[in-house]
């Protein structure tokens, strides 16, 4: 079967090479704006699944691996961390 990380993060990469995994990187194009009032695990969820049926609906026969990482402060989504 196909693997496909649907994610530009080399952290990602790196750690999927770690697992001996023959995989692809394809990176998703996905709005990672924030709703208004969504919360941060809600956040992180939506954008998530985004980024995997970004690419799983072109590759339906693969399984399409999706993350995202965010920081939060006190309830408040600051982003994606630098590092």
């Amino acid at each position: 079967m196909q693997i496909i990380l649907a994610s530009g993060s080399p952290r990602r990469q790196e750690l999927f090479s770690w697992l001996g995994l023959d995989f692809e990187t394809m990176i998703p194009e996905v709005d990672e704006s924030i709703r208004k009032g969504e919360e941060p695990g809600e956040y992180c969820s939506r954008i998530s699944r985004d980024k995997a049926d970004s690419i799983g609906l072109s590759y339906r026969q693969a399984l399409v691996i999706a993350a995202d990482t965010i920081v939060v402060v006190h309830g408040r989504i600051l982003g994606q961390p630098a590092h």
